[in-house]
């Protein structure tokens, strides 16, 4: 909050200094709306709903961004390629071809390089040599911020307790889901009002995301929640391959009702985004249930190949995979009692999501 008088002044400077610190590879879009003292002691909710309008009109504004056109046979920069490359890693050789040479950069990615802050993928991937991108967002903050949780208690939102609850949020995401992406041993490369962004090691990433939304459930009194989409891809695929799908998740979490988790293991060659659309978001609940097949399944002494054709039988026809996994309870292909958790597992219609899992991280 500011001063009228002062507000214009404060919004540029904040976008300056923004869009410097992002050395023009990100902009920033800031505006205001002028309330009286009144307004904003008894009905500050409204006056920050009009602000969150007055936003997304503005942001329908802008301009569409053009990339600088580059010379033709110009080569681009090994990172990015999107800009000419200027300078030339000595410490990285790319081994491409027959001829290794250092990795080259543009002027943008050099300067990111020396800072020395980014992430090495093949430092986080496990030993299935799959990494798993986290995209982790709020459900229905913005309603929260703009009074909607308030009203519940009947409250009303003043501007202290706004600034209490975005102060909460925000530490909950920059500190203790952090330290949760770290003890899965995992790297954030964002992690501030309601999102976190993270790299984890594959087989860590499903447990990682149930301990990240439970802990922001808990922190937020039960009062918000938070869907996340999980992208497992090989470490040395492009990372734009595992953000571009893990936004895509993320996206289909929420339209499936929120409060969920979105996954997909992604092949050599990438996903495309008809793949993504068949993914079948899940709730909290579903997920535990998945691990626990998974567990099961490393556990068993059923051999790999038979849960192979159990699950890919009870991906299309699941009556079908019930007839097949009796008999071979009866011919003693597998123990009785595995049988029956197998029957049982079958029913919850998860079993296919859990080999998939078992398949990528588990299987001998």
């Amino acid at each position: 909050m500011s001063s009228k008088r002062k507000a214009e002044d404060v919004l540029l400077k904040a976008k300056e200094v923004f869009e410097e610190t992002t050395q023009g590879q990100v902009t920033i879009t800031v505006n205001h709306v002028s309330a009286n003292g009144e307004e904003v002691q008894k009905n500050f909710g409204q006056v920050w709903k009009r602000a969150q309008i007055e936003m997304r009109i503005k942001k329908t504004e802008r301009g569409i961004p053009f990339p600088d056109l580059i010379e033709e046979g110009s080569e681009v920069c090994d990172v990015c390629r999107f800009k000419p490359w200027v300078h030339e890693d000595l410490l990285k050789i790319m081994r491409i071809d027959a001829a290794p040479r250092p990795e080259r950069l543009c002027k943008v990615c050099w300067e990111l390089r020396k800072e020395g802050k980014g992430v090495e993928l093949d430092k986080v991937r496990g030993k299935s040599n799959f990494v798993a991108l986290l995209r982790a967002d709020g459900d229905d903050v913005g309603k929260t911020l703009s009074g909607g949780k308030f009203k519940e208690p009947g409250k009303s939102n003043t501007p202290s307790r706004l600034s209490t609850l975005s102060d909460l949020i925000h530490r909950v995401c920059e500190d203790k889901l952090q330290k949760t992406v770290a003890n899965y041993g995992g790297y954030c490369l964002f992690a501030g009002g309601d999102d976190v962004l993270a790299f984890v090691p594959g087989e860590n990433a499903l447990e990682a995301a149930r301990s990240m939304a439970s802990q922001f459930r808990e922190e937020m009194a039960e009062g918000c929640t938070m869907s996340i989409g999980v992208a497992f891809f090989h470490y040395a695929l492009p990372v734009y391959t595992g953000l571009e799908a893990a936004n895509h998740l993320l996206r289909k979490a929420k339209e499936s009702g929120r409060n969920r988790v979105a996954f997909a293991i992604i092949g050599g060659t990438g996903a495309t985004l008809n793949e993504l659309e068949k993914v079948n978001p899940r709730t909290w609940e579903e997920l535990d249930e998945i691990l626990r097949i998974v567990s099961f399944m490393r556990k068993s002494g059923v051999a790999s190949s038979q849960i192979r054709r159990i699950a890919s039988i009870a991906e299309k026809e699941p009556e079908k995979a019930e007839v097949f996994v009796k008999y071979l309870m009866g011919r003693r292909v597998i123990d009785w009692r595995e049988g029956e958790k197998f029957l049982s597992y079958l029913k919850t219609g998860l079993l296919y999501d859990a080999f998939l899992v078992y398949n990528a991280f588990w299987r001998t």
